[in-house]
């Protein structure tokens, strides 16, 4: 089944990395790329997605709050915070959300739980 997944990244850098890793563990899915949140809440005003990857550091809106907006949005998307910020706060405000977090650097490890854990969501 093909899914769509948007990947929220203020990093152009970590955008890239990150699509690429979605394309070669998940290929048969579309990967759509917004670099701030305002882009990222008019794209899901206009599309559906079954999984969002969001950063916690970006100008504008961090992530957490955007994972309120989407979640009441899209109440039934895997979200996954995916984020350099290593504070247990951040961490916990995360997954009192109930949104899964990853920490960066973004490698194929961390992207392959990603996708495993976005495979398994039944949300």
């Amino acid at each position: 089944m093909s899914k769509k997944i948007l990947v929220v990244d203020d990093s152009k850098v970590s955008r890239m990395f990150i699509k690429r890793y979605f394309e070669e563990l998940a290929p048969s899915c579309e990967v759509i790329e917004a670099q701030n949140s305002s882009e990222a809440l008019d794209l899901v005003g206009s599309q559906q997605y079954d999984i969002i990857s969001i950063d916690y550091n970006m100008p504008g809106m961090n992530g957490l709050d955007l994972i309120r907006k989407m979640q009441a949005r899209l109440p039934s998307c895997f979200i996954g915070l995916l984020t350099a910020n290593m504070q247990k706060s951040t961490e916990k405000a995360a997954l009192d959300l109930g949104c899964k977090y990853y920490k960066k650097p973004v490698t194929q490890d961390v992207m392959r739980q990603f996708v495993m854990d976005a495979e398994y969501y039944d949300g």
